[in-house]
């Protein structure tokens, strides 16, 4: 009788310890879940430094001298009594030789 008992309690320990480590919220998910968290907490930091920069454009093409430097750099934009000179890369170079 008493080793019946014993194999009983010994079969519930075992269940027991199943759950805790490898079962639903056991241990093991608890370990891939902080690494996901992790994962998600670097994209989050990436993401925010991004929108940062972002916010730092846009406040910049919000003033007058910003929007009129965008439109210099990106659409080749230039004033009327301007003249646009561009230096081809590596002209210097071969000029200072």
């Amino acid at each position: 009788m008493r080793s019946w008992v014993w194999l009983v309690l010994l079969g519930l320990l075992a269940l027991l310890q199943y759950k805790w480590w490898l079962g639903q919220g056991g241990l093991l998910e608890q370990s891939q879940l902080r690494g996901r968290v992790a994962e998600q907490a670097d994209k989050i930091a990436t993401l925010e430094s991004e929108n940062a920069l972002l916010r730092r454009e846009v406040a910049a093409l919000n003033t007058e001298e910003g929007l009129e430097e965008a439109a210099r750099v990106h659409l080749g934009v230039k004033k009327n009594d301007e003249v646009f000179i561009r230096i081809a890369p590596g002209a210097a170079e071969s000029g200072a030789q």
